[in-house]
């Protein structure tokens, strides 16, 4: 099921109620913008839904996994700076679509990235709690540094989100 939400003047599609292999396959366009993918997710999405995220994707040869912490402490500069040197590592210097799939501070991270990467990259955030969900909604997404929160924000525009209630 798809229903559009608008924020500033932007439309984003909302995909929901159905399994994510499924909502995948019948969206594959959105996959389509770039031919390698960034996926950011946390320990835990990484653990229980690589292989089926993995497939439903597809072109695996061309799938890049940042493994981040769970919870809050990814959303960091620390961490930031360890994606940066992993796309460098990777040689990911074209463009690429960036996928968030797991907790709010893997929505943060790759939000921040992908608004800031090459100039910004296209964002595909499949959130696996309901922090994620909201952080995925607000386009605001903020890094912290040691003890200050949210101390760098900034606006991304959302491609599309994804939604299973089974990762909750």
């Amino acid at each position: 099921m798809k229903i559009s939400l608008t924020r500033n003047q932007q439309v984003v599609p909302f995909y929901f109620a159905a399994p994510i292999s499924k909502l995948v396959a019948e969206n594959n366009f959105l996959f389509q913008e770039t031919n390698k993918y960034l996926i950011f997710t946390n320990q835990t999405s990484y653990d229980r839904y690589y292989e089926k995220l993995r497939l439903a994707i597809g072109n695996e040869f061309n799938q890049f996994w940042y493994v981040c912490p769970n919870g809050q402490q990814s959303a960091n500069l620390a961490e930031f700076s360890s994606v940066l040197a992993y796309c460098e590592e990777m040689e990911l210097t074209s463009t690429i679509s960036v996928i968030a799939f797991g907790d709010e501070g893997v929505s943060r991270l790759a939000g921040f990235f992908a608004s800031l990467y090459l100039g910004g990259v296209s964002l595909i955030d499949i959130p696996t709690t309901l922090m994620g969900l909201e952080i995925s909604l607000l386009h605001q997404v903020a890094l912290n540094h040691q003890r200050n929160l949210d101390i760098l924000a900034t606006q991304q525009a959302v491609s599309a989100i994804f939604f299973e209630a089974r990762f909750l």
